[in-house]
């Protein structure tokens, strides 16, 4: 992937500022494949180097000074530093929502620090729970605070649970790469549901891209970035700018070589928020609980990972809402297949409901009828033109019939045609058995049915 100047700009905004108007959509989608797409917004990443990183750097500097060090209480000091930086850093990068919401969690770790407590306990995660949702409520149902804090409660307990065990020692390069595998991992698995629910993907080698992008993030880019800020007033960015944009092109290239894995951006088939909760519920009786009362907490995990994987997925999308009817049918090669123009929206939309990959190439037309091959294997005819239903009835490679025009007549053998051709407030999902169809409306108190029974004529 070239990537031009402008572009490299739009890259090093998102990661310094979390503003990603500017980056192409390719980067962006080799970013989503990989799992690297975290770094381009401001999260606890970002927060954390800056703020404990501006921590570490002043008391290295106080620690030269050793009378003086002795005397007072440098880290507290330190602290107190590191929350202006970062409250100068929200400010500066727009105040988004993943971005106060990292400096709320980095806020409380900081005020543990001043307080002589612990700083990472899952007090700390309720209480920036609490305070976002005290300002918005409606977060709670929005992908991002699912998300993060899924990631963060879930790493914290591993922390806590880890304080308890025997000390190992390591030499402090693999204590390192233990802890970003580690970290990876959890994260990944926690963040694995919640991004099923939300984008209907899920990124299997995240894990191992992060495990590079991480320490590159935080040794190389993030500092260079820095370095990079203090250069320009002084005209030194001649200097800096380079390494700072090599840096960025090998982000690049890790994310380009991780999305060009197989099954890179899986589709995954959302578990439903009853799945959610029942395993937020399973994590929580997990980690409060104790032997034998824990394995209550895993017997739940496994129930909702069961149902989601048993929970059986919709065949097509019916798009009737104030339209002409469109059909979107999941097919066994594992694509989409579009029976009629729909927005990219739209598309992405059915892409998710059905759990499968978008079509490669437009939509399907059907000048007499198409034969299509669901998932199941079973194969169905479908019709658009009321020329096709003829040849829809007379083809014995079918069960029965869907069609966006109304049949006249019904099949002379006895095939069941099912049709859909007025305008209705609804949008359906569609489960197709071997002997009939049913249906899931967006609206079901609506009343409107269209036609999901056979009908020889007009509804």
């Amino acid at each position: 992937m070239v990537i031009s100047q402008h572009q490299l700009g739009g890259i090093a905004a998102a990661l310094v500022v979390g503003d990603r108007r500017f980056i192409s959509e390719p980067v962006y989608a080799v970013s989503r494949a990989s799992g690297l797409a975290h770094l381009l917004a401001i999260s606890g990443l970002h927060m954390g180097l800056l703020c404990f990183g501006c921590m570490a750097a002043l008391r290295f500097f106080t620690a030269l000074f050793p009378q003086s060090a002795s005397r007072v209480a440098v880290h507290k000091h330190a602290a107190v530093m590191a929350v202006l930086i970062g409250f100068i850093y929200v400010i500066l990068s727009g105040a988004s929502v993943s971005a106060v919401r990292a400096f709320i969690m980095a806020l409380l770790v900081i005020f543990a620090v001043l307080l002589d407590r612990r700083a990472l306990t899952m007090r700390n995660v309720t209480l920036a729970a609490f305070v976002i949702l005290a300002f918005n409520p409606i977060a709670v149902f929005r992908a991002g605070f699912q998300l993060s804090f899924a990631a963060t409660a879930v790493l914290v307990m591993a922390y806590e649970k880890s304080q308890y065990q025997p000390h190992v020692r390591r030499h402090p390069i693999i204590t390192y790469m233990i802890g970003i595998f580690a970290a990876s991992l959890l994260a990944n698995c926690a963040t694995a549901p919640f991004a099923a629910q939300h984008f209907g993907s899920f990124t299997p080698w995240g894990v191992l891209a992060n495990m590079i992008a991480i320490p590159l993030t935080g040794f190389l880019i993030m500092p260079s970035a820095l370095l990079y800020v203090i250069a320009l007033p002084l005209g030194l960015d001649g200097v800096i700018g380079p390494v700072f944009a090599f840096a960025i092109l090998a982000l690049v290239k890790i994310a380009t070589m991780f999305a060009g894995l197989p099954f890179a951006n899986s589709t995954l088939a959302p578990p439903g928020y009853a799945v959610l909760v029942l395993l937020v519920i399973a994590v929580v009786v997990s980690y409060v609980t104790t032997k034998p009362a824990r394995f209550t907490g895993w017997g739940l995990g496994a129930m909702a990972i069961f149902i989601w994987i048993t929970k059986p997925l919709p065949d097509a999308v019916l798009f009737a809402h104030n339209r002409h009817p469109t059909l979107v049918v999941a097919s066994a090669n594992g694509h989409l297949v579009s029976y009629g123009r729909l927005s990219d929206f739209l598309m992405k939309m059915a892409a998710f409901r059905l759990g499968q990959a978008r079509e490669l190439g437009g939509y399907q037309t059907c000048d007499v009828m198409c034969r299509h091959q669901l998932r199941s294997g079973q194969s169905i005819a479908i019709v658009t033109k009321r020329r096709g239903l003829s040849a829809a009835c007379d083809d014995r490679e079918t069960a029965f019939i869907i069609s966006m025009v109304a049949p006249l007549y019904p099949c002379r053998k006895i095939k069941p045609i099912y049709h859909f051709t007025q305008r209705t407030n609804d949008n359906y999902l569609l489960f197709i058995n071997k002997d009939s169809i049913e249906y899931v409306s967006n609206n079901s108190g609506s009343g409107q049915l269209a036609c999901l029974v056979p009908q020889p004529h007009q509804c």
